[in-house]
């Protein structure tokens, strides 16, 4: 079991829906990007938690049935 971060902040990173196939990730820092849609996040199954200030993010709706912690 490998352990890493991966530095996701100020990268002006809009799409995030590559990272669903990451199934073992536990945790995400996207600080400082242009995300609006968080919902490839609901399908991590092993998220604990989500770092998501300063994006453009309007419905958090998708993270309602989510076992994660969410800082906004």
């Amino acid at each position: 079991n490998l352990d890493f971060v991966v530095p996701l902040d100020t990268l002006s990173i809009s799409d995030i829906s590559s990272i669903v196939g990451i199934k073992s990730l536990e945790d995400v820092n996207f600080y400082f990007n242009g995300i609006s849609d968080v919902t490839p996040l609901t399908k991590l199954p092993n998220l604990k938690t989500i770092c998501l200030d300063y994006n453009y993010i309007t419905d958090i709706s998708p993270f309602a049935n989510l076992n994660a912690d969410v800082i906004e």
